[in-house]
């Protein structure tokens, strides 16, 4: 299943079948790949954004969660902070970031990638 141009801006996208493809534009708030899909960005990194803190929520959180199997692919992930890895992205062993900018993140143990 593709999904060609539909714009998202929530933090959880969900896929009927696995191995399922999502193209997004602009700024994201969170992102959340559990299941094994691919996340690409139609403007790549200069343009679309997924922020881990916005005016509206200001307490910094991971911008993105990418599971096994999962693909995030020509974002900038910024501002996001993990309480435990991965302040920009956390990826599962299998789980791949690519065409990604990953600024002013961090975590309180391990990376702030």
């Amino acid at each position: 299943m593709r999904n060609p141009g539909r714009s998202y801006n929530a933090a959880w996208v969900d896929y009927d079948n696995d191995g399922d493809e999502s193209v997004v534009t602009n700024v994201l708030n969170r992102v959340s790949l559990t299941k094994p899909a691919t996340l690409r960005s139609v403007n790549g990194p200069d343009a679309t954004v997924i922020e881990g803190a916005d005016s509206l929520d200001p307490e910094p959180m991971r911008g993105a969660y990418v599971g096994n199997s999962s693909v995030l692919s020509g974002f900038t992930l910024r501002n996001g902070y993990g309480s435990d890895a991965g302040g920009g992205a956390n990826c599962e062993p299998q789980g791949v970031l690519t065409n990604c900018v990953l600024a002013g993140n961090g975590a309180s143990d391990g990376g702030g990638a």
